[in-house]
C-alpha cells in the first residue's frame, strides 16, 4: 500500500472518528428530567399525605424552586386561575428531590402538582415539560369536618392571592422549559470547531484522491 493510501486512511477513520464524537455531544448535553414521585403519579390514598416528594434525575440547585398543589387535572391553567393552593408552605429541595409540604385539611378528590426546578446544568424545568403529577385522596378531611364547613371556607380561600401571584411565576417555568431541548454554550462551540475541523479533512481527502 502506498504512502499517499495510507494517509487517506488515516484521513477518513479521524473524520468518522470526529462525526462521532460531535455526534454523542448532543445526548450528553441533555437537561435533568423528573424521575418519580412519592405518592406516584395515579395513586390513591385514603387519608392525604403530609408531603408529596418530586424525585428528579440529578441534584437540583436551591434557588427558583417552586411547587402548588390543586384539585385540578391541569395543575397550570389551576394556578394561572388562581385557584385554592393545598401545598403547606415553601417547596424544599433535598439533592435531587423536590419535598412539597401538603395541608392537612384537604378534602377528598384529585389533585395535581404545579412545579418549577433548576436542573443541575442551571436550565429551569417545569410541569410542561413532563408528565403531569397526581394523586387521589379518598377519604379527605371535609367528611369528617363537615360542622366547621362554614369557617373552614374562608382560610380555603385565603391562600386564592397567593396561588394568583405563584400564576406569574408559572409564566415564567413555561418559557424557561423552551430551552430544554437546547445545548449548553460548551456544546455549541464543539460542535462547531468540529464542524470546520471535519470539513478541512474533508477537503484534505477529497485533494488527495484527485491525485493519480
Amino acid at each position: 500500500m502506498s504512502v499517499s493510501s495510507r494517509l487517506r486512511l488515516v484521513l477518513v477513520g479521524t473524520a468518522v472518528a470526529l462525526l462521532a464524537t460531535v455526534g454523542l455531544a448532543a445526548p450528553a448535553s441533555a437537561h435533568d428530567a423528573l424521575d418519580g414521585s412519592d405518592p406516584a403519579t395515579g395513586a390513591s390514598v385514603e387519608v392525604a399525605p403530609t408531603q408529596i416528594t418530586l424525585t428528579f434525575t440529578a441534584d437540583l440547585m436551591t434557588d427558583g424552586a417552586e411547587a402548588q398543589v390543586f384539585a385540578s387535572a391541569d395543575p397550570v391553567a389551576a394556578s394561572q386561575a388562581g385557584e385554592t393552593d393545598w401545598s403547606a408552605g415553601a417547596a424544599v429541595v433535598d439533592g435531587a428531590s423536590l419535598v412539597v409540604p401538603l395541608r392537612d385539611d384537604m378534602p377528598a378528590g384529585t389533585y395535581s402538582v404545579n412545579w418549577r426546578v433548576v436542573s443541575s446544568d442551571g436550565h429551569a424545568i417545569s410541569t410542561s415539560s413532563a408528565e403531569i403529577v397526581s394523586f387521589t385522596v379518598t377519604q379527605g378531611a371535609a367528611a369528617t369536618e363537615t360542622p366547621s364547613a362554614t369557617p373552614s371556607a374562608t382560610p380555603a380561600a385565603t391562600p386564592a392571592p397567593q396561588a394568583t401571584a405563584s400564576a406569574d411565576a408559572t409564566a415564567e417555568p413555561t418559557g424557561a422549559t423552551d430551552e430544554m431541548p437546547g445545548l449548553s454554550p460548551m456544546v455549541i462551540w464543539a460542535l462547531v470547531i468540529g464542524g470546520v475541523i471535519l470539513l478541512a479533512l474533508l477537503a484534505v481527502i477529497v485533494r488527495l484522491t484527485r491525485k493519480p
